[in-house]
């Protein structure tokens, strides 16, 4: 059975984690910031019951956008993993060559 060879090695792998915790951090951030505005700026200037169904659905999404947040932390927390577990099967490989070719 031959190496699996990552361009980049795993670089690409984590790069793609590292990105992916960004993107979620700054949608979460401006979801907080819409929750914010609409608890605060919104609830100021507009009143009735248009106001009320927007901010009833801004509050019951919050979950799913929570949900959303965490499934994404934890993909890239995964690959994360699957990387650093990649170099280690590397690295095993490597050294049973080496004791094999040792013992020669």
């Amino acid at each position: 059975m031959g190496t699996i060879n990552i361009p980049d090695g795993t670089g690409a792998i984590l790069n793609v984690a590292t990105d992916l915790d960004g993107l979620v951090d700054e949608f979460f951030k401006e979801y907080s910031e819409l929750t914010t505005m609409t608890e605060g700026d919104l609830a100021a200037s507009w009143k009735g019951d248009d106001y009320i169904k927007f901010k009833t659905n801004v509050d019951n999404s919050k979950p799913k956008f929570e949900r959303l947040r965490d499934i994404l932390t934890e993909y890239a927390s995964n690959l994360r993993n699957d990387a650093q577990a990649h170099e280690n099967r590397v690295a095993d490989s490597a050294a049973q060559v080496d004791s094999s070719v040792g013992s020669l």
